[in-house]
């Protein structure tokens, strides 16, 4: 597969939009804008409510309604370092969004994770892609029946290259005027749900941050790619068991649901009948009997 996608022309086009194809529909991920100034905006999907202890809000009562990611270029940082912004918007309130404070771009020459999540089921209508504008960046196809999506956004300097990662992981890259956006993916076994996931990555003055959260509160220094890896394993992998356990609640008369979900993992194909899918599930079978 392919892991750069590079647009025809010189001059970078100023919108882009990741898609997948879920069941024979394309569906929209993340739409990309570059602004003029060179910051760049990306909308991302969301779920209807909120589910975050971390919030005021009662889970239930909670509705999202626009989810975005800022990367600023941070011109005028006496500290070389780069500013992105999470805004979500909750019905009824003004919150404050929370930022990532990152050396990641302009010292370390290294990877800033905006965030890795589960995708819930994209088999609703708000998610369908009709090709309005932008240049489409596709993660291929997917079963969304039975599979669910893992993915994750990071970004770096414009020039900087991406070293090897595990064969598991799926990536992408697109390069902008200031930047390049690294997209990552990855599939798990499970029926179609509402439930999704999202970790994000932030920055909070260093003398309230809990000292277990320290890593990823604190300003970042920037990832390599040993460590990306070891995140979106460790972010995926968590998401999938409470997934699994899920799962488990929505298809109760199912034997061992969760522990096939677990043993499954994660592989880089969506759909069935692939040798990785075949060869995967019968290696998570032998492991529940």
């Amino acid at each position: 597969m392919k892991a750069d996608f590079t647009p025809d022309s010189v001059s970078k086009p100023r919108f882009y939009v990741l898609t997948i194809e879920a069941d024979g529909m394309t569906k929209r991920l993340i739409k990309i804008e570059q602004g003029r100034q060179g910051d760049v905006y990306a909308l991302t999907n969301y779920g209807n409510f909120l589910n975050n202890t971390a919030t005021p809000f009662e889970p239930s009562r909670a509705r999202i309604t626009q989810q975005k990611y800022t990367i600023h270029r941070s011109l005028k940082s006496p500290e070389r370092i780069n500013t992105i912004k999470h805004e979500f918007l909750i019905e009824g309130h003004d919150l404050r969004p929370p930022i990532q404070a990152t050396k990641a771009i302009k010292q370390t020459n290294s990877i800033a994770l905006l965030f890795s999540a589960m995708h819930p089921s994209l088999i609703k209508e708000k998610y369908n892609y009709a090709g309005e504008g932008g240049n489409s960046i596709s993660l291929g196809k997917m079963d969304n029946s039975n599979f669910k999506l893992f993915y994750a956004v990071a970004v770096s300097g414009a020039d900087r290259p991406l070293a090897d990662l595990p064969r598991w992981i799926n990536r992408k890259t697109v390069r902008l005027n200031h930047f390049s956006l690294h997209f990552f993916w990855a599939f798990g076994l499970g029926p179609a749900s509402d439930y999704g996931e999202k970790w994000h990555f932030m920055t909070l003055p260093p003398e309230i941050i809990p000292s277990d959260l320290q890593e990823l509160m604190d300003v970042q220094e920037g990832l390599d790619e040993n460590r990306l890896a070891s995140l979106l394993r460790e972010s995926w992998t968590a998401m999938l068991e409470k997934f699994a356990r899920t799962a488990s609640e929505l298809i109760p008369d199912t034997r061992d649901i969760h522990n096939l979900i677990t043993a499954f993992g994660l592989i880089r194909t969506g759909t069935r009948g692939t040798p990785e899918y075949i060869s995967r599930l019968r290696k998570a079978i032998e492991q529940i009997r």
